[in-house]
């Protein structure tokens, strides 16, 4: 049984739904319009902003996906939190910018929803670290998420482009020298490297 966070349009979870062990997939989505898409991928779809209310305290999963919906919560530790409290695996994925200006980036597609970065979160741990190529940003973030999600280990990593329209980048990533842009219809596409980790609790079995 697959719980899928923050699931857009359902890509990533038509991807889920292809493996054979997956039979169940609940997701949610803060969009009305995502979620009328994804009617047609997921099982079951939830239309929330909290993860906290959208699933019930006994609810339990084998997986919780969280890819790219860290930086756009106001409260990116609470979301892990409340991940590996329902999950025995957590698939987290995180965008590879060394220059972040910003530890909690505007949500892309509602300007207007109030972020506020706190005290300390996981992008802050991340960007105390020396950045200065993608391995250390895997080291430094695998330590942070595990600190973050209490007894969950990272079991494995796997390296993947991200593609971004403009208006979801930060102003800092034009200082990447390592980006590439390209262009399509007279608009520019940046990719960006993205690190995909596999947290696993060895104290919870497998839930079903």
């Amino acid at each position: 049984t697959v719980l899928d966070v923050g699931a857009g349009v359902g890509d990533t979870t038509r991807e889920l739904r292809r493996h054979k062990c997956v039979h169940r997939i609940v997701a949610t989505e803060a969009s009305g319009f995502c979620c009328l898409r994804l009617q047609f991928v997921a099982d079951e779809v939830r239309w929330t902003r909290s993860l906290e209310t959208a699933v019930a305290e006994d609810e339990k999963y084998d997986l919780v996906s969280l890819l790219n919906v860290l930086d756009r919560t106001e409260r990116p530790d609470s979301l892990l939190q409340n991940a590996a409290r329902i999950g025995s695996r957590l698939l987290i994925g995180l965008v590879y910018d060394p220059f972040a200006e910003h530890f909690v980036q505007p949500h892309i597609f509602e300007p207007s929803l109030p972020i506020e970065p706190k005290e300390k979160n996981i992008f802050k741990c991340i960007h105390e670290h020396n950045l200065d190529s993608f391995e250390s940003f895997v080291n430094a973030a695998s330590g942070c998420l595990s600190n973050a999600t209490g007894d969950f280990i990272v079991e494995a990593v796997a390296r993947t482009p991200y593609i971004c329209c403009p208006t979801g980048l930060r102003s800092s990533t034009n200082k990447n020298t390592a980006v590439k842009n390209t262009y399509q219809q007279e608009e520019a596409i940046t990719f960006l490297d993205q690190a995909l980790f596999l947290l696993v609790n060895p104290n919870i079995r497998r839930y079903s």
